[in-house]
């Protein structure tokens, strides 16, 4: 059971609010105010009353209030206000006489009672001995507001406290149908204290609760919880009631009432809420939340049908990838590790990117929970296909499996390339451009080279990315080329072949002839030595000896790789180049390449190897998001990473940590890095959490990327 912390000075101005408007407690006041209310009936009015001071509630014990009344002579038009009562707080012998009747000591009524007697009556052996210094009158002051308060509330609490308490009248001189007018003030006031006080209207009708609000429920495993919008009523706390025969008989969850601690929702406006712990699930109940009015009444707020549900849904399911195939359909199994009694059945979901939302069901019925596997009769062989498997259970949660990726065997190959036109420049940069292929599942190109037609080709361009099982297409038919123009070859000639999404290689196209303008390219600079240190690398190179060279390139790339990048480009007066944007894990290669005053380019020196030494701290992930997927009460972790995004074949892992309602972070998973994938999916998620989630790079050499900046994730 839900229980609202108690806030004394909130309950005090709450309760006036309720009956005045918003009176706000200060230690300094032009005036005093005293809250007014009035409760229709039938054959009578009730008013109850409250004041804002200790003082003046004393000033009320003693003198008693006058109470005056205005009468409805015309619609919206009253006679004018004439005292109708005075109410006299009781005497002390009416106090004893009263807790004389009370037998049962340990009823509610005793209680309340008792307890205003103590602070009404014998409130002198509770007053503070010592007001000689600063200190001691502040505690008095605070024990003084703490009596007040305790006040306040037992005369909200019993009919016959606030009645001794002379903080309640009812007027029983009334005309049914009838509206009236009344006014409160001390009875001798003298002008010691300036009253404020609203005007409290009320009619001899009978009175009644009010409509019924409607009340939200979120029903959860091992609690129920309840949400309402606040109405007029001067409601002082609640209690909440529950039946388990269909509303037939109710027992109160709480001894006490619990007083107003209210949430606001978005737009500012107060909410009620409460909630039960002790429950069962799939055993149905009726609650009733019932209001406590400054009346001493209890009033029904709503009632409501409520049943704690299974959220849990069926997690223990494996699909491995399934066999490649070069026919027109494909099988889909799965299996289950463990036996769970609640399983209803499967829902097969395809879609053409790993990380995709899968909003292609196959499957029109739900498969029963004895079927294993599926043949999917219409899958597209042009584009990637990904399946994975939900489970439903009877409380109709839903899980999604693993996504796996299904290979089809193609063995048709796209048709010849076509040349459409060839130039060089005086540069030896080549430029050659293809006719495009028009297969629906071409990817790209091979680029082949050679210095006479009698000799080899080898490749020198691919226009797609192979990073991992990850390709990137790339159907560029222009590519540009260097080629060195001090050759003992006239011309060059290229070949292209056209590779489909599973690589079928076309034949070799016809060969294209280039020829050379007659340049002679300079020598290339010589590599000698790199010298190491844990952030950087110093290459030692001669420049070129060619006369007319005015510049040396410096080019880089991972260790056995294919392409070059171009690093920088310096003097040939220098003979040292620093290289500081590097990775640790990397083994790198530098080249050494001359330019001459004609933009001619020498061959490629032969390559050194360099690696800076291990450092202990990992680059950490950015881009760090969380999204809370509600239709499969999953929350997707998304990052980037820029050296698992750069190096082919980087070994490093991803350790995710998670910290909810900020609680210290824990490892729940480790993702070895195999691939070009940056998610997770996480499925342990509890409704009403606040979720911090980091993840921590861990590479092969053993350094670590720090825990920071986490992706923050609210769970409604």
């Amino acid at each position: 059971m839900k229980i609202f912390k108690f806030l004394p000075i909130k309950i005090i101005n709450l309760a006036l609010f309720l009956i005045v408007g918003n009176f706000a407690i200060a230690q300094e006041k032009t005036a005093s105010k005293i809250g007014l209310a009035a409760q229709n009936s039938a054959d009578s009015i009730t008013l109850r009353w409250l004041v804002d001071s200790y003082e003046l509630f004393k000033e009320g014990i003693k003198m008693g209030y006058t109470i005056k009344r205005a009468e409805e002579i015309k619609t919206n038009k009253y006679s004018k206000y004439e005292a109708v009562a005075t109410i006299k707080p009781w005497t002390k012998a009416d106090w004893k006489a009263r807790l004389n009747m009370l037998k049962d000591t340990a009823s509610k009524e005793f209680k309340n009672f008792s307890a205003g007697y103590e602070l009404v009556i014998d409130y002198a052996k509770n007053l503070p001995k010592d007001v000689s210094g600063f200190e001691a009158i502040t505690m008095a002051k605070a024990q003084n507001d703490m009596s007040f308060l305790f006040i306040t509330i037992a005369s909200c609490s019993d009919v016959q406290t606030a009645n001794a308490m002379g903080l309640r009248w009812v007027d029983k001189n009334v005309v049914a149908g009838k509206k009236y007018k009344y006014t409160i003030d001390l009875a001798n006031n003298q002008n010691r204290f300036k009253i404020e006080v609203k005007e409290a209207e009320a009619q001899a009708i009978q009175s009644n609760n009010g409509p019924l609000v409607s009340i939200a429920k979120a029903e959860n495993e091992t609690s129920i919880g309840f949400k309402w919008m606040l109405g007029d009523q001067p409601i002082l706390g609640y209690s909440l009631e529950r039946s388990v025969n269909n509303g037939q008989t109710f027992v109160r969850l709480n001894k006490q009432i619990i007083l107003i601690d209210n949430e606001e929702d978005a737009n500012g406006k107060s909410i009620g809420s409460l909630s039960d712990t002790s429950v069962v699930m799939y055993v149905p109940y009726v609650y009733r939340i019932i209001g406590h009015t400054i009346f001493a009444d209890e009033v029904v707020i709503g009632n409501v049908n409520a049943m704690a549900r299974d959220r849990t849904p069926v997690t223990c399911i494996f699909v491995p990838n399934p066999e490649p195939t070069d026919i027109q359909y494909s099988t889909v199994k799965w299996e289950l590790t463990c036996k769970p009694s609640d399983l209803k059945g499967f829902n097969i979901r395809r879609d053409n990117k790993k990380d995709g939302k899968f909003l292609t069901k196959l499957n029109t019925n739900l498969l029963s929970p004895n079927i294993n596997e599926y043949n999917d009769n219409d899958f597209d062989t042009t584009i990637n296909n990904f399946y994975l498997i939900e489970t439903i259970d009877t409380a109709g949660n839903i899980f999604r499996s693993n996504a796996v990726s299904l290979l089809f065997i193609d063995v048709v190959p796209p048709s010849i390339p076509l040349w459409a036109n060839g130039t060089v420049d005086s540069n030896g940069i080549v430029k050659i451009k293809l006719n495009l292929n028009k297969e629906k599942d071409f990817m790209g190109y091979r680029i082949f080279k050679a210095n006479q037609l009698d000799h080899e080709f080898s490749v020198i361009k691919e226009s797609f990315t192979k990073n991992d099982t990850i390709f990137i297409t790339g159907k560029d038919s222009i590519f540009i080329d260097t080629i060195s123009l001090n050759s003992l070859t006239p011309n060059v000639y290229y070949k292209a072949t056209a590779l489909d999404f599973h690589f079928n290689e076309s034949t070799f196209s016809l060969p294209l002839k280039i020829v050379l303008p007659d340049t002679i390219k300079p020598v290339p600079p010589v590599p000698l030595k790199i010298d190491m240190s844990d952030s950087s690398l110093n290459i030692h190179f001669t420049p070129s000896s060619s006369a007319d060279a005015v510049k040396t390139i410096i080019l880089r790339r991972f260790k056995n790789d294919l392409n070059w990048d171009i690093l920088d480009t310096v003097k040939t007066t220098q003979k040292m180049y620093l290289d500081t944007n590097l990775y640790s894990e990397i083994v790198y290669e530098y080249c050494l390449q001359a330019i001459d005053t004609n933009g001619l380019l020498s061959p490629l020196s032969f390559s050194i190897p360099g690696r800076v030494y291990p450092k202990s701290i990992a680059p950490s992930v950015t881009n760090l998001q969380g999204i809370y997927e509600a239709d499969i009460q999953k929350v997707l972790l998304t990052w980037n990473h820029e050296m698992a995004e750069k190096i082919p074949g980087i070994k490093l892992a991803f350790q995710v940590y998670k910290s909810a309602n900020n609680e210290p972070p824990s490892r729940i998973t480790t993702i070895p890095f195999t691939a070009n994938e940056f998610y997770y999916y996480d499925p342990e998620i509890k409704s009403k959490e606040t979720i911090k989630y980091f993840v921590k790079v861990v590479l092969e050499s053993g350094a670590e990327s720090v825990l920071n900046n986490p992706a923050i994730v609210n769970i409604p």
